[in-house]
């Protein structure tokens, strides 16, 4: 029996769409960062601004040390537009969690359940087998001193249980499942038209994803910015498996690394067994979208996403292939609507297929990045406490536009 059958139920007909934006957070407080500090307000502006007639709800979940500052000081502004919850513990959420989300609450396993709830034990196997197979992340957990079992049964939720608790807390708060789910990252900007686009994309789908981005390194040393484009091309064959075409599998990838940019074959970081194994369509969780319905599924059949942080994004989605007449789509676009950012400070680890300069990138991607960059010209001190500066100044222009301001303006070239 699954844990929460209740939410196995699809979402009922609308005129509009409904879209469920899930954000799963967290901020170390020994490692602060300026994408950090600007991308969960950044988040916000997109997803409130977004070239789109339906109805877009914002879910963050954040297990930080401390709740977010600006997020709390939103106050009632973005009530019932952005919902915003702080579980730094499983074990130990808060009364108001767990009044106002008692099932959702139920995806965040205590101690005890790990013990005595034969799902929660089942769920451990599970997650000692899969491990065994990862074809990447053996060495990306080993690098960062993390076994995934250990993981899942340590104090902090997992990825995996925080996406899980925002799907259910959106029908628990709205009594049914958005149309959509679609998953972000609070380190990566998208295009105003992203939704409207995930949403005609996934159409007739279960599962679908843009496979074409633009990538740029922020950092303080010009010397270690870059700008980039990942697009491998992805194939469906007949018999539904991925492939890459044979002119990218020989082609050359490109990854920044000690202060440099250096080359592999394509061939060599996708084999071909790697990718009927694991499908390079499954990767980059930032980028997935499920239907509603899907989810709900999923749940009703092995409880929704695996409650991993490493991996669950390709694991969950070969467990969701079993679900029947499950379907997977690649969202087509001319120009990507996406824009990966690193630091060096967070887990992104990506190659790219095109070096490219920043003036050949379009007006909104370079709107994206030009608070952090005017910030640190200004010599901005951007602790995780700076949110708080510029909360009160947040509003709806007359256009129906989100305005965030910054406490240090964008530069104007």
């Amino acid at each position: 029996m699954s844990v929460t059958n209740s939410f196995a139920k699809g979402s009922s007909p609308s005129e509009n769409k409904k879209v469920g934006v899930i954000c799963s957070t967290y901020r170390d407080p020994s490692k602060p960062s300026l994408t950090r500090l600007y991308g969960i307000s950044s988040l916000i502006e997109q997803v409130m601004n977004q070239n789109f007639d339906g109805d877009i709800r914002l879910f963050i979940v954040d297990d930080s040390p401390e709740p977010h500052p600006f997020l709390v000081g939103l106050g009632e502004k973005l009530k019932d537009r952005v919902f915003y919850f702080h579980t730094p513990e499983r074990n130990n959420l808060s009364n108001e969690i767990l009044t106002a989300n008692p099932e959702a609450s139920k995806f965040f396993p205590k101690d005890e359940d790990f013990a005595n709830n034969s799902h929660w034990k089942d769920i451990i196997r599970q997650v000692e087998d899969w491990k065994r197979f990862l074809p990447f992340d053996y060495e990306f957990a080993k690098n960062f001193a993390v076994d995934m079992t250990q993981q899942v049964l340590a104090p902090r939720p997992t990825i995996g249980m925080k996406k899980n608790f925002a799907c259910g807390a959106y029908q628990e708060h709205f009594g049914e499942l958005p149309d959509v789910f679609v998953y972000v990252d609070d380190d990566d900007f998208r295009s105003p038209d992203y939704i409207q686009t995930v949403v005609e994309g996934i159409e007739g789908a279960n599962f679908a994803r843009m496979t074409k981005t633009y990538v740029h390194n922020f950092s303080e040393n010009t010397e270690n910015q870059f700008w980039g484009e990942i697009d491998f091309q992805p194939q469906q064959d007949g018999n539904g498996n991925w492939y890459l075409p044979n002119e990218i599998m020989d082609s050359e990838c490109y990854k920044f690394q000690s202060g440099e940019m250096i080359s592999r074959p394509v061939s060599d970081l996708y084999s071909r067994n790697l990718l009927l194994s694991w499908p390079i369509i499954s990767h980059d969780g930032a980028l997935h979208n499920y239907t509603g319905e899907t989810w709900g599924r999923a749940v009703e059949e092995f409880g929704g996403f695996l409650p991993t942080s490493f991996s669950e994004d390709i694991i969950t989605h070969k467990m969701m292939e079993q679900l029947t007449d499950f379907k997977t789509k690649k969202i087509e676009v001319t120009e990507p609507q996406f824009l990966r950012c690193s630091d060096g400070r967070n887990a992104s680890d990506f190659y790219l297929t095109k070096i490219m300069a920043a003036n050949n990138m379009p007006k909104w991607v370079l709107d994206s990045v030009e608070p952090m960059y005017s910030a640190l010209s200004k010599g901005r001190n951007y602790s995780m406490h700076s949110e708080k500066l510029y909360t009160e100044g947040v509003n709806f222009g007359k256009n129906g536009q989100l305005k965030i301001p910054r406490t240090i303006k964008p530069q104007v070239a």
